[in-house]
């Protein structure tokens, strides 16, 4: 672990579960069953990005999420866990170790929201 700031922090770790570890465990049955429900949700955003009509902007978003999501699939493969190093703390308090696909997937969304929600 190596300290950037007061309160940024280098923290290698594998999460072998979902967005914040939930259902993280050691267990091959939990991390094939999340690995699973994962490559379906890929699936299945990939299928909704080529059924539904969608401008540059939405294809855009969609884009910049699966691509993230495809960075963290393949490194449950690789890695055995999904590799988060990012670390914000405030004394106590710690935000959820995340990585920068982690950062890639909220931004995408938060865009293709915006845009669903007030595009015109």
């Amino acid at each position: 672990n190596q300290d950037v700031t007061s309160f940024l922090e280098i923290y290698l770790t594998y999460n072998r579960g979902i967005s914040w570890g939930v259902g993280s465990s050691e267990s091959s049955i939990n991390f094939f069953g999340i690995t699973s429900l994962v490559a379906l949700v890929i699936v299945g955003f990939v299928w909704y990005m080529h059924t539904t009509k969608m401008n540059i902007l939405e294809y855009g978003s969609c884009l910049i999420i699966v691509s993230s999501a495809l960075s963290n699939f393949f490194d449950r493969f690789w890695y055995g866990g999904v590799i988060d190093f990012i670390r914000f703390y405030w004394g106590t308090y710690s935000f959820p170790v995340f990585n920068i696909a982690d950062v890639f997937i909220s931004v995408g969304t938060a865009l293709l929201l915006y845009l669903h929600w007030f595009d015109e």
